[in-house]
């Protein structure tokens, strides 16, 4: 069935966000760059079936997952050793805190982050002032919140000093 004859969401998508041709299909794969490089993503999520879903979401664009952890420990680790071009960070987690993981991530690294939470309370909201470019996704998410925030963070951590390299 093609996208013209079932008007899909993910066909709906193709007017809204910065490229055409996506696909129901998700032959589109707007997660790799020209050349055919995979952007790579480490996510951090406790919820191990959350943290499934933004994986398999994000190799189903053509992205790669070259790590899931679940601790803040676990995550400046694996920032470190996989050099991802993007971090999807859960804010609360159930050992250590994603907002501290991400300011050392930013700091040491520079790799551009984007926050997953399950609220967004006016706490939470001061606490991230200190990343007003960072893209913000509540949980559950939209495929399509959810490639919109990783393009968008990927597009400034590309103009950020210290980004991490486009590989």
């Amino acid at each position: 069935m093609t996208a013209s004859s079932n008007p899909s969401s993910a066909s709906m998508l193709a007017g809204s966000l910065p490229f055409r041709g996506l696909d129901p299909d998700g032959i589109y794969e707007p997660l790799r760059r020209p050349g055919g490089a995979r952007l790579r993503t480490v996510v951090v999520e406790d919820e191990a079936l959350i943290a499934f879903e933004m994986m398999v979401t994000i190799e189903r664009l053509g992205g790669e997952v070259p790590a899931t952890v679940a601790t803040e420990t676990d995550a400046l680790e694996a920032v470190a050793k996989e050099r991802p071009d993007v971090v999807l960070m859960d804010i609360r987690l159930a050992e250590g805190d994603g907002i501290s993981a991400a300011r050392r991530i930013r700091a040491e690294l520079g790799t551009p982050v984007v926050f997953v939470t399950a609220n967004g309370d006016l706490e939470l909201r001061q606490r991230l002032r200190e990343f007003p470019h960072a893209p913000v996704v509540v949980k559950p998410f939209r495929t399509r919140e959810l490639l919109t925030a990783v393009l968008r963070a990927t597009a400034l951590g590309e103009a950020r000093p210290g980004a991490a390299s486009a590989g």
